[in-house]
């Protein structure tokens, strides 16, 4: 079985990232956590958004603890 990382969101992960998108959106199922809903077309933006931040998580209007971390395989 292959480890799984915490990491923090760059520039590397792009391509990836961008194949994780477009799978979850052809899917047609609805994406979890208003972080994801978000279109990644700008993703250096995103990743500056993202990378930016110092706090790792951060508690949304309705309770849900979100991580500021990708999964990396």
């Amino acid at each position: 079985m292959k480890p799984v990382y915490l990491v923090k969101p760059s520039m590397a992960y792009r391509d990836a990232y961008l194949a994780f998108y477009e799978e979850w959106s052809r899917s047609g199922e609805p994406m979890i956590s208003w972080v994801i809903t978000k279109d990644p077309s700008d993703f250096e933006g995103m990743v500056q958004y993202h990378g930016g931040i110092q706090d790792t998580s951060f508690v949304e209007e309705n309770g849900n603890v979100v991580l500021r971390f990708w999964i990396s395989l």
